[in-house]
């Protein structure tokens, strides 16, 4: 997934300390953890204007990122773009993906895939992220009104060891939603940077396709 991983294979190699591991992924929807990022401020105007703020830190052992962010557009159509495949494919970092699409095991799941990802660098790792979105609150028009993503990487390399995240998207009225990312990650030299790359590219993609414009090429 991450370019700077590539800084530690030459070692890696020559200790052939690499292996694909398995990781449990516990069901539900719910966030990571409470987003404690700001709104961010007004702009030209504009008191939801649409872009990020994020804030980072550490702990436990993983790098996380907060994000909040606004899209001027209804929760119905910011949730299509959030579960389109492609938009949650880290295409900035990885040379071959494959999208597998999944019946959902549980009911509160809409749509279910898993992105089978391929990095090449000194060496080739391959690792496997699943995604889960749902809708979790409906208008009295039976309208998507909150939505709830998770992902995680499930299978693969060892050199990632946590990656893991959520989005909650929510009506702020009937043309304005709120999206809140949480993104933590434990990666042989990769962190902070790369959340913040990976939330901001996924931010982009979901703003092209409620716009009906071209997704944007990494």
């Amino acid at each position: 997934m991450y370019k700077s991983l590539c800084c530690l294979f030459v070692v890696s190699l020559l200790a052939g300390c690499d292996e694909n591991v398995l990781s449990e992924f516990p069901v539900g929807l719910e966030p990571l953890e409470e987003n404690l990022a700001g709104v961010p401020a007004e702009l030209d105007g504009d008191p939801f204007p649409e872009t990020l703020n994020m804030i980072s830190g550490s702990k436990d052992g993983y790098d996380w990122v907060h994000a909040r962010g606004f899209v001027h557009a209804p929760v119905a159509e910011v949730y299509a773009a959030l579960s389109t495949p492609l938009a949650s494919v880290d295409r900035r970092e990885v040379d071959r993906w494959e999208i597998v699409e999944e019946q959902p095991e549980s009911e509160l799941y809409d749509f279910v895939y898993t992105v089978k990802n391929t990095k090449n660098a000194l060496i080739t790792v391959h690792y496997d992220v699943q995604w889960r979105h749902g809708v979790v609150e409906r208008t009295d028009d039976g309208e998507p009104d909150i939505t709830a993503t998770r992902y995680q990487k499930i299978w693969g390399t060892s050199y990632i060891d946590l990656l893991e995240g959520s989005v909650l998207a929510y009506g702020r009225d009937e043309t304005l939603t709120e999206l809140e990312f949480v993104h933590h990650l434990d990666a042989t030299r990769a962190g902070v940077s790369q959340i913040k790359s990976f939330i901001g590219d996924y931010y982009a993609d979901v703003l092209a396709i409620v716009r009906d414009t071209p997704m944007p090429e990494f």
